[in-house]
């Protein structure tokens, strides 16, 4: 991969467990393959030790498995955690090149591209590893100077949706994720946030 393209553009992903030490059911993921960044943000269902060994078992899987096929990456990650509590995810992939991006998610895990012009995506209802539809694939060309913001549920939307006109992408990836993990995310639940800053 060209190096310089990389450096072009500012990812970061900032978990927090509901209660410190605790261990956390919500991950965040980045690959980088050829000119290609992939992406995900999972919440697995529940929290603690339970939550986390079905986060750190789908996080390996991801790692090794992990392509721009994100339907059928999607669908085997169904497969490889049948049979335990489940997860709620985003899978995505960014060609630096020319912006264009791919995205697919089941349930509850929100995600949103901002720049000029603004939308979310639709997840379809579902959890993966226990009852899931077939993934719907949604392609989207975003420019230069957009971000993809992805949050967990133990974020509040309502409080995204008052910060977004606010200078709200002004800072780095790591200091927009950490605040809004800390400022509006929800003390009983594991809390995750990603951006990608293109």
């Amino acid at each position: 991969m060209d190096m310089n393209l990389i450096d072009t553009i500012d990812y970061y992903a900032y978990i927090k467990p509901k209660m410190t030490p605790e261990k956390c059911g919500d991950t965040g993921l980045f690959i980088i393959e050829g000119n290609v960044l992939l992406f995900a943000l999972l919440d697995v269902l529940g929290h603690g030790a339970t939550a986390y060994k079905v986060a750190e078992k789908a996080r390996i899987y991801l790692e090794s498995n992990f392509n721009q096929d994100l339907v059928s990456v999607m669908k085997n990650l169904h497969q490889h955690l049948l049979g335990t509590i489940g997860l709620v995810g985003n899978l995505a992939s960014l060609n630096l090149e020319d912006g264009t991006l791919s995205y697919v998610g089941i349930g509850n895990v929100r995600a949103k591209v901002y720049g000029n012009e603004r939308f979310s995506f639709v997840n379809r209802d579902g959890i993966v590893g226990y009852r899931m539809p077939e993934p719907k694939l949604k392609i989207v060309q975003i420019n230069r100077g957009d971000s993809i913001l992805m949050f967990s549920d133990g974020i509040s939307n309502r409080d995204i949706l008052l910060e977004e006109d606010l200078g709200f992408f002004n800072d780095s990836a790591k200091s927009t994720t950490t605040r809004i993990v800390t400022e509006m995310g929800n003390k009983n639940d594991d809390k995750a946030c990603l951006i990608v800053k293109y």
